[in-house]
């Protein structure tokens, strides 16, 4: 068969330099991918205390935005941070057990995951600088409003 749908061999033919590669990638993906997921947990307890604080002060005066806002990015963030954790996990136990058992399958799930982390983390640089791109305009345009509210200092300046 030579079109699109190639058959898969049983076995992976790769070098052992490369097999050392990938148990050396997966070990660190696995510690990455575990920094991740204890990073969403804090973002979510950060996000969940942050809206029980903020309900029970309501509105404060001065700040621009309700205080519920900070929780929903926290919570947003974590959600959207869950994700890439999840998929590079996933490409961190398949690839070890492709190094292990050298089965073309498994490196090919594995690969696959690697693809989907990298993905997510395309989607996330892409909505934060937009974000930002967002931010500054809305500085731009209501920055001369915000200064014009803002107390006058009283003492000349030399």
């Amino acid at each position: 068969m030579t079109d699109n749908n190639q058959m898969y061999s049983e076995t992976i033919a790769i070098s052992e330099k490369s097999l050392t590669y990938l148990k050396g990638t997966s070990g660190w993906a696995m510690f990455l991918a575990i920094i991740g997921f204890i990073l969403c947990a804090l973002m979510l307890i950060a996000g969940f205390a942050m809206g029980a604080v903020s309900s029970s002060l309501g509105v404060i005066p001065g700040l621009p935005i309700s205080p519920v806002w900070f929780s929903l990015i926290y919570l947003i963030s974590a959600i959207l941070g869950f994700f890439p954790s999840f998929f590079l996990l996933r490409f961190a136990s398949k690839s070890r057990t492709a190094s292990q058992t050298l089965k073309s399958i498994d490196l090919d799930i594995s690969l696959l995951n690697l693809r989907a982390h990298y993905r997510w983390i395309g989607i996330i640089t892409i909505l934060s600088i937009l974000f930002y791109v967002v931010l500054i305009v809305t500085i731009v345009l209501m920055g001369p409003t915000i200064m014009g509210n803002l107390p006058q200092a009283n003492a000349p300046i030399m």
